[in-house]
């Protein structure tokens, strides 16, 4: 009974995920005028079940990871907007915006990739054609209000995107951080805990 318990109480405190990376696949409307022609913003919807990617009480740091295929491209765009909305079925929930955009390494920036090529080539510098968007830190659902659909547009026409990636990341108290990291640990304390608890009750003078 107490192994029921403790089981049923870590389900319910804990998010059923600490962290998940969405893909986000991107589309558009071509102009009825020019075939070649965007006439939408690149969107993308993704649904999903109601407790799948967020837990009741807990929040979310949400962010989006933009790859961008032509880094001097993108920059030529300045500032765009990206927007995320989260909705119970056709009910909307919650709004995010976010205006950023493509930043340009500096001088210092790639002459270190030229002294370093090879280290560059590897990958251990940061790469400017990826941009991450924090949208939001402190999301959260309830019971009664969760989501099963999210719509990501990025308002601007002539962006040209490789990869979009939704990062969802649960955030807890200590409490909970100790119950998902060390579960054995903390589970084995608890059950102690309802052990001594049940042999030796408190007294009620």
């Amino acid at each position: 009974m107490a192994r029921e318990n403790l089981l049923l109480s870590r389900r319910i405190v804990l998010p059923s995920s600490i962290r998940n990376e969405i893909e986000l696949n991107l589309s558009f409307n071509t102009c009825f005028s020019e075939l070649h022609g965007i006439c939408s913003f690149p969107t993308a919807t993704v649904e999903f079940e109601k407790g799948e990617l967020f837990s009741p009480s807990v929040y979310y740091t949400l962010m989006v990871r933009l790859h961008f295929a032509d880094m001097q491209q993108g920059q030529k765009l300045g500032i765009f907007q990206n927007v995320l909305s989260l909705y119970d079925g056709e009910d909307l929930i919650k709004t995010y915006t976010k205006s950023t955009y493509l930043k340009e390494p500096s001088s210092l920036t790639k002459m270190t990739w030229f002294l370093f090529f090879p280290l560059y080539l590897a990958g251990f510098f940061h790469n400017y054609n990826i941009l991450e968007v924090p949208l939001a830190a402190e999301y959260i659902e309830t019971c009664d209000r969760s989501s099963s659909k999210l719509v990501f547009q990025l308002q601007n026409r002539f962006a040209q995107i490789d990869s979009a990636v939704l990062v969802i990341d649960a955030r807890f108290g200590i409490i909970r951080h100790l119950l998902y990291n060390w579960p054995l640990t903390t589970s084995f304390i608890i059950f102690v805990s309802s052990l001594l608890e049940l042999n030796h009750p408190s007294r009620v003078y």
